[in-house]
């Protein structure tokens, strides 16, 4: 597991991102919020990016020092920062060797991490010549190729169109069932790829771990549908469009004539961030 004890960490001393944070993370969970809200500082705090002002971050039970970074944690970041001038085959060879990996396993070892990945048929092609999704996934084969049993991947469809979208969910699905995967983005959809609870991270350091089902009963009794010529949206804060000439309306109390409907992990999720804000200002 990983876990942060009273922790308070940040890029300033005098502002600081997270204060006296206590958070503990299981495998398949994923981590999610809106832009800037401090995800992605969260996780790459495991890795020494983030000033420690106080407390203690443990990965596994033990202390979060560079030496037990490298052994336990495989990290995956939002760019897609890559040697354009090589090919998949002599990105990953160099990553193998690196490893220590001897040349006779290499070669193996290459073939195995870009079929992981669906990209065994452009081994030779150049890095800088490859689509986003193809950038994504060979980056993805590089993160998998060391045997650490953390892998966290920051916005893992950043950037990548439906079908590549969906392509690398489910490798990240696969993943999730020989790995401790954790991912942080601000995309409910790639929440799905994992089966874990969800920790949900707000502005001003706010941190809440929940079920997916507790998520999504948030928001039962304030989800309905009207036909979109009976709604003011002029008047209405949270709404969303809907097949056949209807809008979906999130309120706090009924609305005439309108009908209420189950609420979706999704509803569930805007109507907890609607709240928030709210409570906020």
């Amino acid at each position: 597991m990983l876990s942060w004890s009273a922790v308070t960490m940040g890029f300033d001393r005098e502002h600081p991102i997270f204060t006296q944070l206590n958070l503990t993370i299981y495998p398949s969970m994923s981590v999610i919020g809106p832009s800037g809200s401090g995800k992605s500082t969260l996780l790459s705090s495991l890795l020494g990016y983030v000033s420690l002002f106080e407390g203690e971050i443990l990965i596994d039970g033990v202390p979060a020092d560079r030496t037990v970074v490298g052994q336990l944690i495989s990290y995956m970041p939002q760019e897609n920062i890559l040697p354009g001038d090589l090919t998949l085959r002599e990105y990953l060879s160099e990553l193998a060797e690196l490893d220590g990996q001897k040349s006779i396993q290499v070669k193996e070892t290459v073939y195995e991490m870009a079929s992981l990945v669906h990209l065994e048929s452009v081994l030779d092609r150049r890095l800088g010549h490859m689509s986003g999704g193809m950038k994504r996934r060979a980056l993805l084969a590089a993160v998998l190729l060391y045997p650490a049993p953390w892998v966290i991947i920051d916005e893992p469809t950043s950037g990548l169109d439906p079908e590549e979208q969906l392509t690398v969910l489910g490798l990240l699905s696969e993943l999730s069932q020989k790995r401790h995967v954790v991912i942080a983005t601000s995309r409910l959809e790639e929440v799905a790829a994992l089966q874990g609870d969800i920790v949900l991270v707000l502005p001003q350091g706010q941190v809440e771990i929940m079920s997916r089902e507790r998520l999504q009963a948030m928001a039962r009794g304030h989800v309905f549908v009207l036909p979109d010529h009976e709604v003011d949206l002029g008047r209405t804060r949270l709404w969303q469009p809907m097949p056949d000439g209807q809008v979906k309306i999130f309120s706090d109390k009924p609305l005439p004539h309108a009908v209420s409907i189950e609420p979706t992990l999704e509803d569930g999720y805007y109507w907890y961030l609607s709240q928030r804000e709210l409570m906020v200002s």
